[in-house]
């Protein structure tokens, strides 16, 4: 028999309805009860009757009811397809050595693999042959799944396959480490320190809730931590796949699986599993690693009494269990994965020892669990899944701020609470104002009035919290919609929830703005700027209608307005938002908060578009950060100010101040708890072109791979901050002539892009850089197509352009590849007219596109065009030795060889060579074989053909390394036979 999740709900509800009768008239009433027919009736009797209703093993009595612990056929035979395998055979190139653990499923052996290409421990996962087609699928979901979840806490999936002779494995990631409650209580971490640790664990569940993946099987032994303090989460193997596709029946046969000290309510009886669940396991978890015990007060217990404790009853008291209770759950094993299940022992602990297991007493850690602990505690173990925490994150958030001593979001608290907050934040301060002694009747007002806000703020968020669950209830089988369950995909489901604010809220204008800035800032990291740009809108109507104009939502809204504007680069447009928000702060008296700061980095913004306002950009930030320092020393918006500090001195060429200040970013960061991985990701990107314009390509390719590897563990290949990492290190690898691994690098990128014809910045930029190898490789033609549909994206965007610019800079060298210079000015021309418009005029930008303009008017035949444009470039060195001078200078050295002044031809491309010698800023390495070339021709002219061959040979060799057999560059020059045939 096996129970589908409605069979099993039904069930659960009969096993209570008989639980609730004296135990003398069950039998008679599962006997004569006309709506339970016969399979279920088959159940109870199994359920109730002796050899199960006083036993440990109770589940066994419900086929599939505990996956952990799948029974023997009926006869109680061995499972007809045991697992075979003996110590030195392979699975791939993977050799087994020694068994690690055993459980319902199969085998996990520990594996060894050195065969010159690697050398490491794995461990193997064996399934004991497929029983049935639903014992198969789970296997082949576990691997799909383990596949893509890519984080440093939770343990990779390095291979799969199936066994010629039946069955199948897994080689995972082998975890030398403990289970979590065990490596904690060998080291007696206190409380705080068993709390950070916890925090690993949210990190890795909220990564697979991200993915769509919830766990099912969170518990110690499915927890391991290394020597070094990291953790691992083991075991998918349960897992379900919230984005299965419809079709699938893998949750309806394979029934519920759980571990039962560790199940959730919903879990036990049936009904749909969600984050939720893993909320609830990570509770149970939690408490015993903080107390020391299990939240039920069920000593000798039966499976039987759990599980009407975990439906029933309400656990103890997180900060009074210990002295309650002396069960604990241990897990058993240290292996890469778990044995499916881990029996729980009574270790007979004494409050005493749980205590001194804590580093403390047992007074001492009552005082500790008690507030803050015991209500966070209470909310993640609620019955009913929508009164938990909504996301493992705001679990997360309030451990932290329990840590940080600040006011958690799990309680509806008065006045009192948040006061008591204040005081462990500001202890000297309070002291003072307590020895004045004065207490005012509008200080009583105050807190009367601040105990219904914060009643009220609880209120709104419960009502986010279940709007934000109800997104995802699109998909739930419970509810009716117009498309088939399963198939909304995310963003239909973000969609349709997004319309639904306005409607459902319209009597809650609190709970309205706030979700509307929710999912604006959702649509903004999709890189959805319409969608964004809508739902603040909004929310400024909102605001205007419900809120004060000095309102807190009135000034934050005029922040994120300004970073909106100012973000994209339109100065007008963000000159009169930075002057709105400043009107703001000011009538607001909030000159001296993070606001203040806030606005200054956005007033940094402002002047790094105006000419000479490099010193206003940098007093502008060096303000922002103080005041950071002073109200939020170990905030994120200081890590951004900091990082946005980096940026200004790489603009003004300052390489080792801007590396100093991206390090100093990243380390506070690092220090931060939650810290955010995209920011994160583009200051080290950021890093990765400081580095690279300086020269010290190792150090940029090495933190280029840093970042990638971060965003695939934490984004994915599909997130854009993944894709823009990727194209930038491919564009190093191009710039050190390593051309076959920037190629190899876009060959993993581009089959993680949306379709080239739909709009996406990052995408957009990463395929204009897959352009530019084209044509360095020779086959401009295929790049053009792609550069055009680009162009077409980014004309219908004014927010792209800076974007355009450069796109039209890679338009105008394909088009020239292929012959069609006409095309190429326009191209050009319309770059470099924007960038004259829109940077200095001494900006390397600037520059750059000047050089590459007067090159193609030289190429075309305008040699006095050629000759201003050149000309130009040098004027504007103001004594900098920057790449594009030198080509400018290797520009006038052309044109003197054209007009046949060989002693200017020498001269200046002598001087180019010079100056590249000395260079600073952005450089790239197909720069130098042009300028040889240069100093080649230069040579020719002046019949020095010896000298001039070898620099052309330097150059060809060089261009090699650059570009493509079918680039003309690679082909070597014979200098005599050209100035002949010039002559």
């Amino acid at each position: 028999m096996q129970l589908t999740p409605n069979q099993l709900s039904r069930l659960s509800r009969l096993i209570n309805d008989a639980l609730d009768r004296p135990e003398s008239e069950r039998a008679a009433w599962i006997a004569s009860n006309a709506e339970i027919d016969s399979a279920e009736r088959s159940a109870l009797e199994r359920v109730f009757s002796n050899e199960y209703a006083g036993r440990a093993d109770f589940t066994l009595a419900l086929p599939k009811f505990a996956l952990a612990s799948e029974p023997n056929t009926r006869d109680g035979a061995e499972h007809r397809s045991a697992v075979d395998v003996a110590p030195g055979e392979c699975f791939g190139p993977w050799r087994v050595d020694r068994l690690l653990g055993s459980g319902g499923m199969g085998q996990v052996w520990l594996a060894l693999r050195d065969d010159g290409r690697y050398s490491g421990r794995a461990a193997v996962k064996l399934v004991r042959g497929f029983a049935s087609e639903a014992t198969r699928r789970r296997f082949d979901v576990e691997g799909k799944l383990l596949a893509r979840l890519e984080h440093p806490n939770i343990a990779r999936l390095l291979d799969a396959g199936e066994r010629p002779g039946g069955g199948a494995y897994l080689i995972l990631e082998y975890v030398d480490g403990l289970p979590i409650d065990r490596w904690a209580d060998e080291r007696r971490l206190s409380v705080q320190e068993r709390l950070k640790i916890f925090l690993q664990i949210c990190a890795a569940l909220s990564y697979a809730h991200a993915n769509l993946v919830v766990h099912r099987d969170i518990k110690p032994s499915n927890i391991l931590v290394q020597e070094d303090g990291r953790v691992k989460l083991l075991d998918f193997g349960v897992a379900k796949l919230l984005e299965a596709d419809a079709s699938s029946e893998l949750t309806v046969e394979a029934g519920v699986a759980l571990t039962p000290s560790y199940a959730s309510p919903e879990q036990i009886d049936g009904r749909p599993i969600s984050v939720s669940t893993d909320v609830y396991s990570l509770g149970v978890l939690l408490f015993g690693l903080l107390a020391g015990v299990r939240p039920y007060d069920v000593k000798q217990f039966t499976h039987l009494q759990l599980v009407r404790a975990i439906l029933e009853d309400a656990p103890l008291r997180l900060s009074t269990a210990s002295g309650t209770q002396t069960n604990r759950s241990r897990g058993l094993t240290n292996a890469g994965t778990a044995p499916t299940d881990a029996p729980d022992t009574d270790d007979g602990m004494t409050p005493q020892r749980i205590a001194e297991l804590r580093s403390t007493t047992p007074q001492r850690l009552q005082r500790a669990l008690s507030g803050d602990l015991d209500v966070i505690l209470a909310q993640s173990l609620k019955k009913l899944p929508s009164e938990r925490y909504a996301i493992v994150q705001a679990f997360a958030d309030d451990i932290e701020r329990h840590l940080n001593h600040q006011p958690i979001l799990a309680r509806t608290d008065g006045a009192p609470y948040r006061a008591a907050k204040f005081v462990r934040r500001n202890w000297i301060a309070v002291t003072a104002a307590a020895a004045v002694g004065v207490v005012t009747a509008g200080g009583v007002a105050a807190t009367l009035w601040q105990a219904q806000q914060v009643k009220a703020e609880a209120t709104r968020a419960n009502a986010i919290r279940d709007f934000l669950i109800g997104v995802f209830s699109a998909n739930d089988t419970r509810i009716a919609n117009e498309k088939p369950r399963g198939q909304m995909t995310a963003r239909e489901l973000l969609d349709v929830s997004a319309e639904r604010i306005e409607k459902d809220f319209a009597a809650y204008p609190n709970t309205q703005h706030d979700l509307f800035g929710y999912f604006a800032e959702i649509y903004g990291g999709l890189s959805e700027d319409k969608r964004y740009d809508e739902l603040r809108e909004r929310q400024r109507v909102l605001i205007a209608k419900h809120y004060a104009p000095l309102s807190v939502q009135a000034i934050e809204w005029s922040l994120q307005r300004v970073n909106r504007v100012c973000g994209v680069a339109v100065p007008e447009g963000c000159d009169t938002a930075l002057n709105s928000a400043d009107e703001l702060i000011k009538r607001a008296d909030k000159d001296d908060s993070a606001w203040r700061a806030d606005w200054l980095r956005h007033k940094a913004r402002f002047f790094q578009e105006q000419p000479n306002g490099s010193a206003q950009r940098e007093a502008a930030l060096m303000s922002a950060i103080a005041l950071l320092e002073k109200h939020e020393p170990r905030s994120r918006r200081l890590v951004t100010a900091i990082a946005d500090l980096g940026i200004a001195y790489s603009d003004e060429l300052e390489y080792p101040n801007a590396i100093a200040q991206y390090r100093r970013a990243l380390h506070l960061g690092q220090s931060i708890p939650s810290q955010n991985a995209n920011e994160a990701a583009t200051i080290y990107s950021n890093l990765g072109l400081a580095y690279s314009a300086s020269s010290q390509f190792d150090q940029a390719i090495s933190v280029l791979r840093t970042a990638s590897e971060l965003m695939a563990k934490t984004g994915g290949s599909t997130d854009p901050t993944s894709w823009s990492l990727q194209q930038q290190l491919a564009q190093v690898y191009q710039h050190t002539g390593q051309r076959e691994k920037a190629m190899q690098v876009f060959a993993e990128l581009l089959p993680h892009l949306p379709p080239a014809t739909t709009a996406h910045r990052e995408a957009d930029r990463a395929r204009n850089a897959y352009a530019d190898a084209l044509i360095h490789e020779g086959r401009a033609a295929e790049a053009i197509p792609m550069l055009e549909e680009i162009e077409r994206h980014y004309l219908a965007n004014a927010q792209y352009e800076f974007l355009l610019r450069s796109l039209r800079w890679s338009m105008s060298w394909a088009y020239q590849a292929v012959g069609r210079f006409d095309d190429a000015k326009r191209s050009l021309k319309l770059a470099l007219d924007e960038a004259v418009a829109r940077e200095k005029p001494e900006s390397q930008m600037v520059l750059a596109l000047r050089e590459s303009y007067g090159n193609l008017l030289f190429e075309t035949g305008d040699i006095d065009g050629a000759a201003k444009e050149f000309s130009e470039i040098v004027a504007r060195a103001n004594g900098r030795k920057l790449s594009h001078i030198a080509l400018g200078h290797g520009g006038l050295a052309r044109v003197a060889a054209a007009r046949r002044d060989v002693a200017v031809a020498l001269a200046e491309s002598e001087a180019a060579l010079s100056i590249w010698a000395n260079k600073t800023g952005f450089s790239n390495g197909r720069m130098e074989p042009r300028l040889q070339r240069m100093r080649a021709d230069a040579l020719a002219a002046a019949g020095r053909f010896e000298e001039a061959q070898k620099y052309e040979d330097d150059a060809w060799r060089a261009s090699q390394r650059f570009d493509g057999p079918r680039n003309p560059t690679t082909q070597r020059r014979v200098m005599q036979q050209m100035s002949a045939t010039k002559r």
